[in-house]
């Protein structure tokens, strides 16, 4: 099934599983996914297996992780490198700590590269935070000039008691026997924040014109409420520092900076005779009150151009998105996010945009177009957690709906056969590595030539004992159905 023998996934459960059990399991998946799914639906993915060998991502098998993350380094000579950045309880007054890995194919085995921070050696069970006894939160991995950055959030206390989230970026050096990061937002305790003394989160990074390009969302008052929310976005050359690209004002990159503005997800497409372009799709309320999603496209300097026809992209624009992600396959972005419906529940919708015109933009709706049924498995239960990613052509998306779903949409097909699952198709996704847990976070990454699937499981201690926690963290890899 896979082609170089050297990349394989570890096959195990509780026990080993034989080849003869795998055949039995496929086939009974595709038959379920059959029997269950709506008649347009293909399989994609007939099986996830671990990747990783027989214990938990986790450097701590006793402590709980989330926020998982990965990124391929490409390699001009030898192997390409898959990291991974997770959060784990572990340093003083189990504060999370941001912990990364590099897989080594060889072993097969995680290999902690976290253990030194501005050559300065850490104590085991501490990550590479600027505050060891600050909370983090969602890291994103990025590669930039052909080196490794990472960019969180952390949670440090101000006076009076209140939490001020500061954003972190530091670059990793590369050498995998000798692991180093430095901090290069500054290295101060203020962060990259346009103000210092207020809540800044949920960061995100892209690589785009020879720059590092960081968004994320910050507070303009010290009582943090979604109305008073500034979209950031700042730019980090070597050598010369960093650059607002959203000019460096209150204002933030907000269409109306008296209207709250958070989750900025960039993606940066190739239009056939134009230069790359960087979008960056964000969530912002109205007028009134209902949060829209938004796409801007950037446009030189501190310029950004609106490009989601004026009032957003939701299907009803009275009903608020949640939850949103971006991604691209090179050609078109691709946005993903959660809308209420008229019963109050999270449907999954998505559109894309080549960005041929950002004069006259026109997006194509992938979900169905249905007020009360987006692309959820079932229409009654909430989604949440959702992500987007471009593997072989097709893009994935993936999405918690009780169980992790995984789903792939193929633009080579015709309505209605351009949508298939990728998770078996049936009630309880195979999305996992135990089968009766529980998956909160998840992402999707793509290493040699595969579709990895990287989550936090939360297992009981009768699926295995070893390891008594509730957060375990697994790679897994999708072995696709075999071409009729």
């Amino acid at each position: 099934i896979l082609e170089d023998a050297s990349f394989r996934p570890v096959n195990h459960q509780p026990s080993q599983t034989t080849m003869k059990t795998l055949l039995k399991r496929f086939w009974v998946s595709c038959l379920v996914a059959a029997c269950l799914a709506a008649p347009s639906v293909r399989a994609e993915i007939a099986e996830w297996l671990p990747l990783d060998p027989d214990m938990p991502m986790n450097a701590n098998p006793a402590k709980n992780m989330g926020h998982p993350n990965l990124v391929t380094m490409p390699s001009l000579v030898g192997a390409d490198k898959l990291y991974a950045a997770w959060v784990e309880n572990g340093g003083p007054s189990n504060a999370l700590q941001v912990r990364v890995a590099v897989y080594q194919d060889a072993t097969p085995a995680w290999k902690q590269i976290d253990s030194r921070v501005n050559n300065i050696s850490r104590s085991p069970g501490l990550g590479i935070n600027f505050d060891t006894t600050a909370t983090a939160y969602t890291p994103r991995l990025v590669v930039h000039g052909g080196d490794l950055y990472a960019t969180w959030y952390e949670y440090v206390q101000a006076k009076g008691g209140r939490l001020i989230g500061k954003i972190r970026v530091c670059r990793y050096n590369g050498t995998d026997e000798n692991p180093n990061w430095t901090f290069v937002d500054g290295n101060t305790s203020g962060g990259l924040n346009f103000n210092s003394t207020q809540d800044a989160i949920m960061p995100n990074a892209v690589s785009f014109g020879g720059r590092l390009v960081v968004f994320w969302s910050e507070a303009v008052s010290s009582t943090r409420t979604v109305s008073g929310t500034q979209l950031r976005a700042r730019a980090y050359t070597i050598g010369t520092g960093w650059t607002w690209l959203d000019g460096g004002t209150a204002a933030g990159l907000n269409i109306d900076p008296k209207l709250g503005a958070y989750s900025g997800c960039p993606v940066v497409v190739n239009v056939q005779g134009q230069p790359s372009k960087l979008y960056v799709s964000f969530r912002q309320l109205s007028s009134t009150g209902v949060a829209q999603l938004r796409v801007k496209v950037y446009q030189g300097g501190y310029l950004w151009k609106v490009v989601d026809g004026g009032l957003g992209l939701n299907l009803d624009l009275t009903k608020g998105a949640a939850g949103q992600n971006a991604g691209g396959d090179g050609n078109a972005i691709y946005c993903a996010w959660t809308e209420y419906n008229a019963a109050g529940v999270r449907q999954l919708r998505m559109a894309r945009y080549n960005g041929f015109n950002d004069n006259a933009p026109v997006w194509e709706r992938l979900d169905s177009g249905y007020p009360m049924q987006g692309l959820n498995y079932n229409p009654a239960v909430d989604v949440y957690s959702v992500g987007v990613q471009s593997f072989n052509g097709k893009i994935y998306l993936h999405w918690n709906e009780g169980t992790l779903r995984v789903a792939v949409w193929d633009k080579n097909l015709t309505a209605p056969n351009q949508w298939g699952w990728a998770d078996g198709g049936a009630a309880r996704s195979n999305a996992h590595r135990y089968e009766n847990s529980t998956t909160n976070l998840a992402c999707l990454g793509v290493y040699r030539d595969h579709l990895l699937v990287f989550h936090n499981e939360s297992v009981p201690s009768s699926l295995d004992p070893r390891y008594p926690t509730v957060g375990l963290g697994h790679v897994l890899v999708g072995i696709e159905a075999p071409t009729p």
